[in-house]
Protein backbone atom coordinates (compact mmCIF):
# COMPACT_ATOMS: atom_id res chain seq x y z
CA UNK A 1 0.00 0.00 0.00
CA UNK A 2 1.21 3.48 -0.90
CA UNK A 3 1.58 5.92 2.41
CA UNK A 4 0.01 8.86 -0.13
CA UNK A 5 -3.89 9.02 -1.73
CA UNK A 6 -3.74 9.89 -5.50
CA UNK A 7 -4.95 13.44 -4.90
CA UNK A 8 -1.60 14.35 -3.02
CA UNK A 9 0.35 12.17 -5.78
CA UNK A 10 -1.30 14.14 -8.57
CA UNK A 11 -0.54 17.55 -6.59
CA UNK A 12 2.89 16.77 -5.48
CA UNK A 13 4.19 14.94 -8.45
CA UNK A 14 2.04 14.78 -11.51
CA UNK A 15 0.88 18.39 -11.90
CA UNK A 16 4.43 20.44 -11.18
CA UNK A 17 6.04 18.06 -13.90
CA UNK A 18 2.92 18.13 -16.37
CA UNK A 19 2.54 21.68 -16.14
CA UNK A 20 6.44 22.58 -16.65
CA UNK A 21 6.50 19.69 -19.14
CA UNK A 22 3.40 21.17 -21.03
CA UNK A 23 6.03 24.68 -20.90
CA UNK A 24 8.58 23.24 -22.75
CA UNK A 25 6.77 21.45 -24.98
CA UNK A 26 5.10 24.07 -26.35
CA UNK A 27 8.36 26.65 -26.30
CA UNK A 28 9.60 23.57 -28.75
CA UNK A 29 6.82 23.79 -30.58
CA UNK A 30 7.44 27.48 -31.14
CA UNK A 31 11.27 26.83 -32.30
CA UNK A 32 9.77 24.03 -34.79
CA UNK A 33 7.61 26.64 -36.44
CA UNK A 34 10.05 29.79 -35.80
CA UNK A 35 13.92 28.28 -36.25
CA UNK A 36 15.55 26.92 -39.12
CA UNK A 37 16.07 23.08 -37.94
CA UNK A 38 17.53 21.67 -40.98
CA UNK A 39 20.47 20.20 -39.38
CA UNK A 40 20.82 17.51 -36.47
CA UNK A 41 23.34 20.10 -35.27
CA UNK A 42 20.30 22.91 -34.80
CA UNK A 43 18.00 20.15 -33.15
CA UNK A 44 20.41 19.01 -31.27
CA UNK A 45 20.89 22.86 -29.40
CA UNK A 46 17.37 23.62 -29.60
CA UNK A 47 16.85 20.01 -27.43
CA UNK A 48 19.27 21.15 -24.95
CA UNK A 49 18.40 24.53 -24.39
CA UNK A 50 14.85 22.86 -24.06
CA UNK A 51 16.58 20.69 -21.39
CA UNK A 52 18.68 23.18 -20.26
CA UNK A 53 15.67 25.70 -19.66
CA UNK A 54 13.75 23.40 -18.15
CA UNK A 55 15.39 22.06 -15.10
CA UNK A 56 16.40 25.59 -13.20
CA UNK A 57 12.85 26.62 -14.07
CA UNK A 58 11.44 23.34 -12.44
CA UNK A 59 13.77 24.13 -9.65
CA UNK A 60 13.01 27.63 -8.96
CA UNK A 61 9.28 27.22 -9.16
CA UNK A 62 8.35 23.54 -7.69
CA UNK A 63 10.88 22.91 -5.54
CA UNK A 64 10.20 23.25 -1.93
CA UNK A 65 13.22 24.61 0.13
CA UNK A 66 14.35 21.27 1.02
CA UNK A 67 14.14 20.07 -1.43
CA UNK A 68 16.00 22.59 -3.06
CA UNK A 69 19.31 22.21 -0.49
CA UNK A 70 18.93 18.72 -1.29
CA UNK A 71 19.68 19.20 -4.59
CA UNK A 72 22.37 22.22 -3.85
CA UNK A 73 23.81 19.40 -1.73
CA UNK A 74 24.11 16.58 -4.74
CA UNK A 75 25.36 19.20 -7.12
CA UNK A 76 29.78 19.17 -7.13
CA UNK A 77 31.17 21.94 -4.41
CA UNK A 78 27.44 22.34 -2.82
CA UNK A 79 26.82 22.85 0.50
Amino acid sequence: MVPVSLGQLARQVWVPAYSTGIVLALALGAARLGAELDSVAAVVRVGTLGVVGYWPAFYAIWLGPDERRLVRGLLPGGA
